[in-house]
C-alpha cells in the first residue's frame, strides 16, 4: 500500500446507518508498479433509524457520496528483511511500562468510541526515542483473521501508539489523527499477537502538529510482518 491519504473520518453514532462503499480503480499510470490498483473509501448520507424502522434505503446519486480514504496497492515483489530481535528492542525500551487493560484505555478513547476490537493494545515499553507495543487481538473475534490479512484494529493499535512517543502527550489537550501512510510493505497476515516497533523520523517528528514515526511489525518468533514508514 502506497500513499494512503486520510481526508475524513467516517464517524457514526448509534442510532444512524450509513453505506460505505470501497472502488477500486486499475492503475494506468505506467510509473506504477504493476498490478496496482487506486482505492477510494466512500459513505452515504445519514440515515436515521426508529425502533419501528424497516431499515434505511441508501442514496444512489454519485454527488451524495463523501471521500474518506485514497491510495494505492499492488502485490508485493519485496523479500522479507531479516528477523529483529524482540528481546533486544525490549531490554533496550526500559524508560517505561505502560499496561493497557479495561480500566487503563488510550487517551483517544475519551473522545471515540472505537469498538472492541481496538481494545488490543496490551503493553507499551518505551525508550530512548523508540518503543515497543504488545498487540493482541480478544480471543472472541480471532475468526476475523479467516479473511482480513491486514486487520484494521489491529493495524490502527500498532500504528497509533506511536502518539505516546510523541512529546507531552500525556498532559496534552491535543487530538491526533492519521493523515498518511507513505508506505505499508506487508509480507506475511497479521497474527492475532504480535509486536510494533516504534521509532520517530526523526528528532523534530515527535514535536507540533504533524508527527512521523516509522514502525516494523514483529510476530512472537522474530519475523518481520510488515514495515510501515
Amino acid at each position: 500500500i502506497h500513499d494512503a491519504q486520510f481526508l475524513s473520518p467516517a464517524m457514526f453514532s448509534p442510532t444512524e446507518s450509513r453505506q460505505v462503499r470501497v472502488q477500486l480503480r486499475r492503475e494506468t499510470d505506467p510509473s506504477q508498479p504493476r498490478g496496482s490498483w487506486r482505492f477510494s473509501v466512500f459513505s452515504g448520507p445519514s440515515v436515521s433509524l426508529a425502533p419501528s424502522s424497516p431499515g434505511p434505503s441508501f442514496p444512489s446519486s454519485p454527488e451524495a457520496w463523501l471521500e474518506h480514504a485514497s491510495g494505492n496497492i499492488a502485490p508485493s515483489t519485496a523479500a522479507p528483511p531479516a528477523n529483529f530481535d524482540l528481546a533486544a528492542i525490549s531490554a533496550r525500551c526500559n524508560l517505561r511500562e505502560i499496561v493497557f487493560d479495561e480500566n487503563n484505555r488510550r487517551r483517544q478513547e475519551n473522545e471515540f468510541d472505537f469498538g472492541p476490537r481496538w481494545r488490543s493494545l496490551r503493553r507499551l515499553r518505551i525508550g530512548n526515542g523508540e518503543a515497543l507495543a504488545e498487540i493482541e487481538l480478544d480471543p472472541k473475534f480471532s475468526g476475523d483473521l479467516n479473511g482480513i490479512h491486514l486487520h484494521p484494529g489491529l493495524l490502527d493499535m500498532a500504528t497509533g501508539a506511536a502518539l505516546y512517543l510523541s512529546e507531552n502527550y500525556d498532559t496534552s489537550t491535543a487530538l491526533y489523527l492519521p493523515i498518511t501512510y507513505k508506505t505499508i510493505q506487508a509480507y506475511r497476515p497479521l497474527p492475532a499477537r504480535f509486536f510494533s516497533f516504534i521509532r520517530p523520523k526523526s528528532e523534530s517528528s515527535i514535536r507540533g502538529e504533524v508527527i512521523t514515526f516509522d514502525l516494523v511489525l514483529i510476530d512472537p518468533e522474530n519475523r518481520v510482518i510488515a514495515e510501515i514508514d
